[in-house]
């Protein structure tokens, strides 16, 4: 089977123009834990961007769970539109270009408005339960599951009906989808997220062994039909470049040697392509890099 490639993790460089480091999530275990930093409210964005496509992706709660002040999320910002986190509190719809969940009540937030509420969350999300999220680009909907169930009846695969999403919207040519993570409450929310990486959520469980249609990924539950797991090689690329098809890099770029005779006829073979940039020097002597490109 062709390679994943590489799995959405937590951005760790991400800044918005939150000044306040304690305000970014603590990425550990490969990037898939998200913690509270110094007791205070937490949240960042994750790796992989999508304008297009069916994904789908899990989180589990580690600790935090069972308290009516703590928040353990994710959901998707519109990056494409000007996404910033300006705010400790964010991942949880609250801020503009934002869709996300409040696991404390079940509320489901765009843009700060409330566009549905879960009554399965109406106690509060627990220690152990996992959440799904479905995002739909495609047709403009997200939908979140509780251990394996989608909540409110919602339909991921209802394609342009929308039927019981958490939120919707009309895609645009400029929108491009980020996953969020929310770690809020101070003193110990904690979760675990799974974008295929590992349903055992970092040994916490048994594996499952759940991929996508593509044979990419491993969930604990089962991947809703038509949607894949969020790696490298289930976004849109040109076929030459995409991880999926096992391309070398020296199809792009490579080093070569040769022997120059200090004139314009030398005719240099062996790339294998044409470049569009160049970066010469002279390794006999102490001349200067000579960079050139195509333009």
């Amino acid at each position: 089977m062709a390679s994943s490639g590489n799995f959405c993790t937590g951005n760790l460089n991400y800044r918005g123009t939150l000044s306040n480091d304690d305000g970014y999530a603590s990425f550990t275990e490969g990037g898939r834990k998200a913690s509270y930093v110094n007791n205070q409210d937490a949240g960042g964005l994750c790796t992989h961007s999508f304008a297009s496509g069916k994904f789908y992706f899990e989180f589990r709660c580690v600790s935090g769970g069972n308290e009516g002040g703590k928040i353990m999320s994710m959901g998707i910002a519109d990056v494409g539109n000007g996404y910033d986190k300006s705010v400790r509190n964010s991942g949880i719809g609250g801020l503009s270009n934002e869709i996300g969940i409040d696991s404390r009540d079940g509320k489901v937030r765009k843009d700060n408005s409330v566009t549905k509420t879960y009554s399965e969350l109406s106690g509060t999300i627990q220690n152990g339960d996992i959440m799904g999220v479905a995002v739909d680009a495609d047709n403009g909907a997200i939908y979140y599951a509780l251990n394996g169930t989608f909540m409110g009846s919602g339909d991921p695969t209802s394609g342009a009906s929308k039927t019981n999403a958490g939120a919707t919207w009309t895609p645009g040519i400029t929108t491009r989808w980020v996953p969020t993570v929310a770690v809020q409450g101070g003193t110990n929310p904690v979760l675990v997220m799974n974008f295929g990486q590992d349903s055992t959520f970092a040994g916490a469980i048994s594996a499952a062994g759940n991929a996508d249609g593509n044979g990419f990924g491993d969930f604990k539950y089962t991947v809703p039909t038509g949607y894949s797991a969020l790696c490298s090689a289930n976004l849109p690329m040109e076929d030459l470049i995409d991880p999926a098809q096992e391309v070398p890099p020296n199809t792009f770029f490579d080093v070569i040697g040769y022997t120059g005779d200090g004139g314009t006829s030398t005719s240099i073979t062996g790339l294998g392509f044409q470049p569009d940039w160049v970066l010469i020097k002279n390794r006999s002597s102490g001349d200067s890099w000579l960079n050139q490109n195509s333009v």
